[in-house]
């Protein structure tokens, strides 16, 4: 691969929802090779620690991770503040990865709450 795509995200600080784990996770451990500085997320803090414990003795400092659910206004507040906080920038990159169905089968089965909390999760995140 050439050097110029190592290190497109040099520098750059990215942030990538639901990334402890499955694609979300190999989007960021690929941000990481590429030279940024990455926050990974997700619902469950034990998630965020196992994610950490694999990523940070390879990346060290560049990587950090926040518990934020997205379908919640103030964790998305507080995932977004965490990084420009604790790189004392701005966000470069966003991956908004986290994504939910809330029902298996037709969505006109769906009903106007189910309709709102993937509209949540999958649009507002």
């Amino acid at each position: 691969m050439s050097s110029l795509l190592l290190s497109r995200y040099d520098g750059r600080l990215c942030v990538v929802t639901a990334s402890t784990a499955g694609i979300g996770k190999a989007i960021a451990k690929r941000m990481l090779q590429e030279g940024g500085r990455v926050v990974v997320s997700s619902r469950k803090q034990a998630s965020v620690d196992d994610a950490l414990a694999e990523l940070k003795p390879e990346f060290g400092d560049r990587v950090i991770g926040v518990v934020c659910n997205v379908s919640k206004a103030d964790d998305r507040a507080a995932l977004l503040k965490a990084a420009v906080s604790f790189w004392d920038g701005k966000i470069d990159v966003l991956v908004s990865n986290a994504a939910s169905s809330i029902t298996i089968g037709p969505t006109d089965n769906c009903d106007d709450q189910q309709w709102d909390k993937m509209f949540e999760n999958n649009v507002k995140s």
